[in-house]
């Protein structure tokens, strides 16, 4: 690979051989190095980017998920305790026994 970019980036004269030096060598693999370590920058920022912008949506939709059953489950709750109250059973129960300890107090 390093070949490649040295014929592409130090490519002299066709006279002269193809041959790389060292020096050549180090600075085409460091071109190499640097070119992929922007490449993989580019490439990794904005994709940690989307999963957290995916993350934050999943929490929030979560969020709004308890508080909704959370409603649904108080809502419940007051239209069990509204029929429970109504319930001609309940009130006939709560008043016998108001009338017990009422009567067993006052002996």
């Amino acid at each position: 690979m390093s070949s490649i970019i040295y014929r592409v980036f130090f490519r002299k004269s066709p006279k002269v051989s193809l041959r790389p030096t060292s020096i050549d060598l180090v600075a085409a693999k460091v071109i190499l190095l640097l070119v992929t370590n922007l490449a993989g920058a580019l490439t990794h920022y904005p994709s940690e980017l989307a999963k957290r912008q995916a993350f934050l949506e999943t929490r929030q939709c979560v969020k709004l998920g308890r508080v909704l059953v959370e409603l649904f489950q108080s809502a419940r709750d007051r239209r069990s305790n509204i029929s429970i109250v109504m319930n001609p059973v309940y009130i006939s129960s709560t008043c016998l026994s108001y009338y017990r300890t009422y009567t067993n107090q006052k002996a």
